[in-house]
C-alpha cells in the first residue's frame, strides 16, 4: 500500500488467513498516507438482513453482495470514485453490451472478424448461462471470459489439498469461493454442493465433509470439462465459424510479434487490446487456433511472463 495510490478498494468478507473485517482494520491503522480514508467496498455472499451495517460499522465504506451485478458495481464505482476519473453514465437497466450489438462499420482492409454474436452457450452441461449473462450486463464475452477464469482458478484442487490435510478452515474458505464462483457462471448444482460443504465446514463436521466431499469432486469436473470443450472450440457454433472470414497465417503471425513486443515493452494496456482483438479471430489450424486463445487468457490473466513463452513456441511453429 505503501507503493501504491489506490482511490477504492473491494475486499472480499471471506479470505484465508486474513479475512476482509481482519484486513480492512490493519489497512486502518498503517501509517501510510490515504490508508485511513481510502474507500473500501466489502464483497460478501452473505446478503442477509443487517449485512450493510455490519461491514459500515466494521470500517468498511459500502458493500456488494454477490453475484455482483455490473449495474450495481457501476453505481457503488459511482459514489467513491474521484470525481476526475468520472464519466456520463451509461449502466442502467436497458445497458446493453456494444459488442452484442449488430456490427455495421466495415472492418478495415485485409483484416478479418468473427462476428461478435456466435457464441453458443448451449453444449455447456451443468450450465445455466441464462442468469449468469443478465448479471454482467447482457454481455456474452464477458461471461465467456468469467468461464475461462473459472476453468482456469482450478479451485477443486485447492479444496482437494485442504481437505486431504485436514486443514478445515481453509477448505470453508476455498469451498466458500468455489459456491460464489459456480454460481457466477450458472453452475448452481456446483454452488449449492459447495455451499453444503461449507455449512458443514463451520461446524467443524469431518464424518458430513468426508460424506459429501467426494461428491462435489464429479460435479466441479463435469462443468470444468464442459467449459474446457467449450473454450476449445472457441465457443461458437461450427455453422457460424465457417461463415466467418479466417485470418491469414501471414496476418497471424504479424498479430503474434506485435503481442510479443508490446508484452517485452511492458505496455500492457496495449498488450490487453491487441489480445483482445486476436480473441475476435480464427485461424484454420484448430490446434493454432487453441494455441492463440491459451495465450489470450494468460494475457488476460495478467500471466505475462507464460504468454511470451508461449508467444516464442507458437512463432517458432509457424515461421
Amino acid at each position: 500500500f505503501s507503493e501504491h495510490d489506490f482511490d477504492i478498494i473491494f475486499m472480499d468478507h471471506m479470505m484465508p488467513r486474513m479475512d476482509g473485517i481482519e484486513c480492512v482494520n490493519h489497512l486502518r491503522r498503517l501509517n501510510v498516507a490515504g490508508a485511513a480514508d481510502v474507500p473500501v467496498v466489502a464483497l460478501t455472499a452473505n446478503a442477509v438482513k443487517g449485512a450493510r451495517k455490519f461491514f459500515l460499522s466494521s470500517g468498511m465504506d459500502d458493500y456488494i453482495s454477490k453475484p455482483i451485478k455490473l449495474t450495481t458495481l457501476a453505481e457503488v464505482m459511482s459514489r467513491w470514485i474521484p470525481d476526475k476519473y468520472k464519466e456520463t453514465p451509461i449502466w442502467d437497466d436497458s445497458w446493453e453490451d456494444p459488442s452484442l450489438k449488430e456490427e455495421k462499420a466495415e472492418v478495415s482492409a485485409g483484416e478479418k472478424k468473427i462476428p461478435k454474436d456466435i457464441y453458443d452457450f448451449s453444449s455447456l452441461d451443468d450450465i445455466n448461462p441464462d442468469e449468469a449473462i443478465r448479471n454482467v450486463g447482457g454481455s456474452k464475452e464477458v461471461y465467456r471470459e468469467l468461464l475461462a477464469t473459472f476453468y482456469d482458478s482450478d479451485s477443486m484442487s485447492e479444496a482437494q489439498q485442504y481437505y486431504d490435510s485436514r486443514d478445515i478452515e481453509n477448505y470453508r474458505i476455498t469451498v466458500h469461493g468455489l459456491k460464489s464462483s459456480a454460481r457466477y457462471i450458472g453452475a448452481e448444482k456446483l454452488s449449492e454442493k459447495a455451499k453444503e460443504l461449507e455449512d458443514y465446514s463451520k461446524k467443524n463436521d469431518w464424518d458430513s465433509i468426508d460424506r459429501e466431499h467426494g461428491n462435489l469432486t464429479p460435479l466441479y469436473r463435469r462443468v470444468a470439462d464442459s467449459i474446457k470443450n467449450f473454450l476449445d472450440q472457441g465457443g461458437t457454433t461450427e455453422e457460424n465459424v465457417q461463415k466467418a472470414d479466417l485470418i491469414s497465417k501471414d496476418d497471424l503471425i504479424s498479430r503474434l510479434h506485435d503481442l510479443k513486443g508490446s508484452l517485452g515493452e511492458m505496455n500492457f494496456d496495449e498488450a490487453a487490446e491487441l489480445a483482445s482483438n486476436l480473441k475476435e479471430t480464427v485461424y484454420e489450424d484448430e490446434q493454432v487456433d487453441i494455441d492463440v486463445k491459451d495465450i489470450v487468457r494468460m494475457v488476460e490473466n495478467f500471466d505475462f511472463e507464460d504468454a511470451e513463452t508461449n508467444l516464442d513456441i507458437l512463432i517458432g511453429q509457424l515461421e
